[in-house]
């Protein structure tokens, strides 16, 4: 199974920043967050589920998931 990476802004404020952001791991799984770090974490910690490895982040690097024996 494949685990690709999407994302799209589905709600935008009035200065049209993004403020809720939807993320999909192929056609199998799908998050919703608002922002892209907290869909792109929820990705990140799927693919170390079924993987056993875990993608660096993108985006903002503070305060981001990290896998159990990487962040200890």
């Amino acid at each position: 199974m494949k685990h690709s990476f999407s994302t799209s802004v589905t709600k935008r404020d009035h200065n049209n920043r993004g403020i809720e952001w939807t993320a999909t791991c192929g056609r199998h799984a799908k998050w919703t967050g608002a922002t892209y770090e907290q869909v792109e974490d929820s990705w990140r910690q799927h693919y170390y589920d079924a993987t056993g490895t875990a993608p660096d982040p993108m985006g903002d690097k503070t305060n981001r998931w990290m896998p159990s024996e990487v962040s200890a």
